[in-house]
């Protein structure tokens, strides 16, 4: 009868304890990330997206004493992908609010809100749609260079027939 315990015991942890204590040391991690990043990124908005993925994370860490571990690790996959793009997102915030003028900034300020809805979005995406957007956050930052050189050109243009006309 003892040996019938400990094997159910035994199969009981393997199959439901054992995951529960790997989601919650993950979630312990994750929960590590994200502080190392609020105390790195001290913008308002970077802390709210931040709060954002705490509270993504309280709710799975509840979740994981209802559900079955399963159901809990795409949302963990899902949030450390997602906390990959946060530095990426707050620095492309920070490059927009550094344009001078800021209608150079105009295209990019599309990707960041798009960006932003994409990271506060309360579903699991793909890899796929993780590096899509990854992708996109980085063309931005090529957006607004592409708009400050023609800018530029335009400029020098201008100056090089002001200058021709002058002569």
């Amino acid at each position: 009868a003892f040996g019938v315990f400990v094997s159910h015991w035994l199969r009981n942890y393997i199959k439901t304890g054992r995951p529960r204590l790997i989601l919650e040391r993950r979630i312990g991690i994750l929960r590590q990330d994200i502080n190392t990043l609020l105390d790195q990124l001290a913008d308002k908005q970077d802390q709210a997206l931040l709060d954002f993925f705490h509270h993504r994370l309280d709710r799975s860490e509840e979740e994981l004493e209802i559900n079955a571990p399963s159901t809990i690790e795409p949302v963990l996959n899902d949030l450390n992908a997602k906390l990959t793009l946060v530095p990426l997102w707050s620095n492309l915030r920070q490059r927009i609010a550094a344009v001078e003028p800021p209608s150079d900034a105009d295209p990019a300020r599309k990707e960041l809100d798009a960006a932003r809805d994409f990271l506060e979005a309360n579903k699991v995406d793909s890899d796929a749609d993780i590096t899509a957007m990854r992708k996109r956050i980085r063309d931005a930052f090529t957006l607004i260079d592409d708009a400050i050189r023609s800018r530029v050109v335009k400029e020098v243009e201008s100056f090089q027939q002001i200058a021709a006309s002058a002569l």
